[in-house]
């Protein structure tokens, strides 16, 4: 009997842990199964919704999907909670632009301006203000 604990403690020790469903979204995104990312992502938003990594990868794959609003809405959230998130703002004025709405896509470019540090995202920046005028 102690043996055969002893071998289910050892068997126990040895398997691999779970991975964490943040680790599995970002996996099922760097594969390109974007509806899987969804799927593990959607609820940690609900039950994590300060977490602004999860609403940055949720914006991402629902962008490769062309959902456009639940994009917008995940990049919103993002920016949300970590105003300075380059990326959440970056990733908002493409969509905005892409959903013809000019005044928001100026706002965000203007944020994106306002964070960027290197010179080739302010450029890109400047680009897009330009043509949105």
């Amino acid at each position: 009997m102690k043996k055969n604990i002893l071998i289910a403690i050892i068997l126990l020790a040895c398997s691999p842990l779970p991975a964490e469903p943040l680790d599995e979204a970002k996996k099922a995104y760097r594969q390109s199964q974007y509806e899987k990312t969804i799927e593990i992502l959607d609820p940690l938003a609900q039950a994590e919704a300060k977490d602004a990594e999860i609403f940055l990868l949720l914006g991402h794959a629902t962008a490769k999907l062309e959902k456009w609003p639940q994009a917008i809405a995940a990049f919103e959230k993002a920016a949300e909670l970590d105003p300075a998130s380059l990326a959440a703002h970056l990733q908002l004025g493409f969509l905005y632009e892409k959903t013809k709405e000019p005044e928001k896509a100026k706002a965000a470019w203007q944020k994106v301006l306002s964070l960027a540090k290197n010179e080739k995202t302010k450029k890109l920046a400047q680009k897009h203000l330009i043509n949105l005028k």
